[in-house]
C-alpha cells in the first residue's frame, strides 16, 4: 500500500484507539497475513452435503440444483436473478473445489446468497460445495471413468488439499493419455470420487428435508437451529443541498454499494425522485454488512455515512446523502492544526506531517485546476525547498505532486464546517545542520506543533516555543509550538542542529512512532468524524468490484464508524462485550483492506 495511505490511516486509527479509553491494546494496524483456507482433512460426505443443500439451498438453487427453487422469480420479494445450474458442466468449468468452497463460506452478495461461515462447520461446507460441484456428473460417469482409467494406467496420487486446488481439465490434465473429451470427463468423475465419501448420494437432493435421524446425519443438527437466512429489506434515504439556495436535481444517479464481511462490493444504481428521495428494493440485510450511498454532483462525488447491517430497523436502512455547491475562494479554509514529526534517519531528517484543514463556507471546497483528466485540485501542502516527497505516487487516487515537486495536492473537496486531514512524508538531506523553511497558503486558526527525536536533536526558532515532552510508544519527543499568529503566505522557520542516527531503517517511518497523541493534545480529536469519503473528484462511478483505486473511500468509512462506535459506548449507548466485538471486526477489516493495496 502506498506510504501516504498507510501513514493517515495508521494516524487515524492509532487516534481511535486513544480516545477510546483502549490505548493499551495490540497496535490495530499490524499486517495481518492472508486468510488460509480450511482444507479438508477427510473425505468430503457427500451424503451429508445432500442433506444440508436439502435443508438450506433448494429455495433458491431447487432440488436439484438447476437454479429453480421457490425464491427465484419476478414476483414480490422475490430474487429475479437464477443461480446458474449445478448440473451444467459449464457452470463448473473455469473454477475449483476450492473457489466453490468459498462461494459457499463467504455468499455471494449480488445474487443475495448469504455467507455460510458461521452457520456451518468447515467439514459441513466443504461436504456442500463437493456434492453441488460434482451435480454435474452424468448417470454411470464414475464407473465408465474407472475402467477407463484402469486401462490407461491413471491412478490417485494428490492429496486432499491439492485435488480441491483443479478444476475436473486440470485434474485429468496431468495424465497424458489421448482421451477424448467425455473420456476425461469420465475419468475426472472417477478421480473425484476417490477422494470423497458416500458418492451413492449424488443427485439425492430432496425438495423438503428428512426429519429421521436415520436419513439425515447427525452432523448436520447444529447447524438446523442458526438462523442463516439473509433478510432482505429496503435502502432509503433523501438527499439535500446544504448551501444556502442550492437544490437537488431530479434524476441524479444514486449508487448503493453493499460490501460483505471481506469488502467485497456489489454496488446497484437508481435515480433520485423529484424531491430527492431514492429507495433500493431487495437488498440484502446483515449485521456484518456494510452500506454506503454515493451521488455524483458538479463532478464530484459525495456520499452517506458507511453504516452496518444491525443498524437497519424493520428491514430497512436510512442513508442520507447531503451534497454542496462548489467554491474556489481559497479564503474559506483555515488550517485548525498542523504537526510535524522529525526523526534522523543516517543523513537524513524524515519529516511526516499531518495537517487538519477546516471550511468556513457552506460550499464544498474544490479548485477548477485539473489535476489529470477526472481530477481536480483541493487544498496544497507546500513542502520546504530541497525536500523530496515520498508519500505521493503516480498511481496515488488521492493526492498528485505539484510539477516542480514541492508541493503536495490534495484532489478531495473540503466539506463546509469539517476538518479535513492532509498528510505527507517528505526527506531533506542532512548533515548535523538545517534551516527549515514552509509557506503556509492558508490562514492558521489552530496549533502547530512540532515532535523531534532523538533528543539531541535541537530546534531555534523564534516562532516555535520548546513545550513538555512527549512519550510516545516509548519514545520520547521534544516538543514545540507557535506562539504567534500566522497569516496567508507567511513562512515556517525553524533550525536544527544536532543529533545522531537514528535506529529506525532508512526509507521507513514505524507506525509506533505516529503522532496520534500529539493531534490530541492539540484538541484536534474532530478530525476522527470528518474527512470522509468526499475526496474522490472522479466522474466515474463505482465499479462492481472494488479496486485498490477506490479503496480509500472504504478505509475513511471505515475510520468513522470506529469513531462513532467509540463514542457511542463511551456515552454508554453499548455493552462492552457489544462494544469489542463490533470494533475488533471493523479493526479486521480495516487492516484487510489496507493490505489489499
Amino acid at each position: 500500500m502506498m506510504l501516504a495511505r498507510r501513514f493517515f490511516t495508521i494516524t487515524l486509527m492509532l487516534l481511535v484507539a486513544g480516545c477510546s479509553g483502549l490505548g493499551g491494546e495490540p497496535r490495530i494496524v499490524a499486517t495481518i497475513p492472508p486468510s488460509t483456507p480450511e482444507f479438508p482433512t477427510d473425505a468430503p460426505d457427500v451424503a451429508l452435503g445432500a442433506a444440508i443443500f436439502a435443508e438450506r439451498c433448494t429455495q433458491c438453487h431447487g432440488a436439484g440444483g438447476q437454479g429453480d427453487g421457490v425464491r427465484i422469480g419476478s414476483g414480490e420479494g422475490q430474487i429475479p436473478q437464477a443461480p446458474r445450474s449445478f448440473t451444467d458442466p459449464a457452470t463448473t468449468a473455469e473454477q475449483t473445489p476450492l473457489d466453490w468452497y468459498t462461494t459457499i463460506t463467504n455468499g455471494r452478495i449480488e445474487n443475495l446468497m448469504p455467507p455460510w461461515r458461521d452457520a456451518l462447520s468447515d467439514s459441513e461446507r466443504w461436504a456442500v460445495a463437493l456434492y453441488t460441484y460434482t451435480l454435474h456428473y452424468e448417470s454411470g460417469a464414475i464407473e465408465r471413468g474407472a475402467a477407463l482409467a484402469e486401462a490407461a494406467g491413471i491412478t490417485a496420487t494428490l492429496s486432499q488439499s491439492e485435488v480441491v486446488q483443479l478444476t475436473d481439465a486440470e485434474l485429468v490434465g496431468q495424465f497424458d493419455n489421448g482421451l477424448d473429451d467425455n473420456q476425461r470427463n469420465d475419468v475426472a468423475a472417477y478421480l473425484r470420487s476417490l477422494y470423497l465419501t458416500n458418492m451413492d448420494a449424488l443427485g439425492q437432493a430432496v425438495s423438503t428435508p428428512s426429519t429421521s435421524a436415520t436419513d439425515v446425519p447427525a452432523a448436520v443438527e447444529p447447524a438446523q437451529t442458526l438462523e442463516v437466512e439473509a433478510a432482505v429489506g429496503t435502502a432509503t434515504g433523501q438527499i439535500s443541498n446544504e448551501t444556502a439556495g442550492g437544490n437537488v436535481p431530479a434524476d441524479l444517479t444514486v449508487t448503493l454499494n453493499v460490501l460483505d464481511a471481506e469488502f467485497n462490493n456489489a454496488p446497484r444504481e437508481t435515480v433520485s425522485q423529484a424531491d430527492g428521495n431514492y429507495t433500493f428494493e431487495n437488498v440484502p440485510v446483515q449485521a456484518d454488512f456494510s452500506y454506503i450511498v454515493t451521488v455524483r454532483y458538479a463532478g464530484r462525488v459525495f456520499g452517506s455515512d458507511l453504516i452496518q447491517g444491525d443498524a437497519a430497523t424493520d428491514g430497512g436502512l436510512n442513508l442520507p446523502v447531503t451534497i454542496y455547491e462548489l467554491t474556489d475562494d481559497a479564503g474559506s479554509i483555515r488550517i485548525a492544526g498542523m504537526v510535524s514529526q522529525i526523526t534522523v534517519v543516517e543523513d537524513t531528517l524524515q519529516v511526516a506531517q499531518v495537517v487538519s484543514f477546516q471550511n468556513v463556507s457552506d460550499r464544498a471546497y474544490s479548485t477548477n485546476v485539473a489535476v489529470d483528466e477526472d481530477r481536480y485540485g483541493s487544498v496544497r501542502l507546500t513542502v520546504p525547498s530541497g525536500a523530496q516527497v515520498v508519500s505521493v505516487t503516480s498511481d496515488d487516487s488521492r493526492y498528485a505532486l505539484a510539477s516542480d515537486g514541492l508541493a503536495v495536492i490534495d484532489t478531495a473537496p473540503v466539506l463546509p464546517n469539517s476538518e479535513h486531514l492532509v498528510q505527507v512524508v517528505y526527506r531533506l538531506p542532512y548533515t548535523g545542520q538545517a534551516q527549515i523553511e514552509q509557506v503556509v497558503e492558508y490562514a492558521v486558526s489552530g496549533p502547530m506543533r512540532l515532535l523531534v527525536t532523538p533528543s539531541s536533536l535541537q530546534v531555534s526558532s523564534e516562532q516555535f516555543e520548546a513545550l513538555d515532552a512527549q512519550t510516545l510508544n516509548g519514545i520520547v519527543y521534544q516538543s514545540y509550538g507557535v506562539s504567534v499568529p500566522l497569516v496567508v503566505g507567511d513562512t515556517v522557520r525553524y533550525s536544527l542542529t544536532g543529533g545522531t542516527v537514528s535506529s529506525t531503517p532508512a526509507g521507513v517511518i514505524s507506525a509506533n512512532q505516529l503522532i496520534p497523541s500529539a493531534l490530541i493534545g492539540l484538541g484536534v480529536v474532530a478530525v476522527l468524524v470528518a474527512g470522509f469519503l468526499y475526496w474522490r473528484g472522479r466522474q466515474t462511478p463505482v465499479p462492481a468490484q472494488a479496486e485498490p483505486a477506490d479503496n480509500q473511500l472504504l478505509i475513511d468509512g471505515l475510520i468513522r464508524e470506529i469513531a462513532e462506535l467509540d463514542a457511542a459506548y463511551s456515552s454508554g449507548q453499548l455493552s462492552e462485550a457489544t462494544y469489542r466485538k463490533r470494533r475488533e471486526r471493523l479493526k479486521s477489516r480495516l487492516s484487510e483492506l489496507m493490505d489489499s493495496d
